[in-house]
């Protein structure tokens, strides 16, 4: 399995990458609430910067507990980025 790791992340309303490659993050999220379950927000940002062997990443992302959000990455590697 390659070597990667999650150098930081954030949830967010809106995140960007302009024409110069400069990222912008707006409105980060410090927690989420919701009345009841399952509930729906109708529009968010994962916006994180990874480090290490490059691959296909695919990400499941789920409630840890109460206060915070897991991601949990699963990696597969094409043939080509395997030679």
């Amino acid at each position: 399995m390659p070597t990667t790791k999650v150098d930081w992340a954030l949830v967010c309303d809106y995140a960007l990458i302009d024409t110069a490659g400069k990222l912008s993050v707006l409105g980060i999220f410090e927690r989420l609430f919701a009345g009841n379950f399952p509930a729906l927000h109708p529009v968010m940002y994962l916006v994180a910067q990874w480090s290490g062997a490059p691959c296909r990443r695919y990400l499941d992302v789920s409630p840890d507990n109460e206060s915070r959000l897991r991601a949990v990455p699963h990696f597969a590697v094409d043939s080509a980025e395997a030679s």
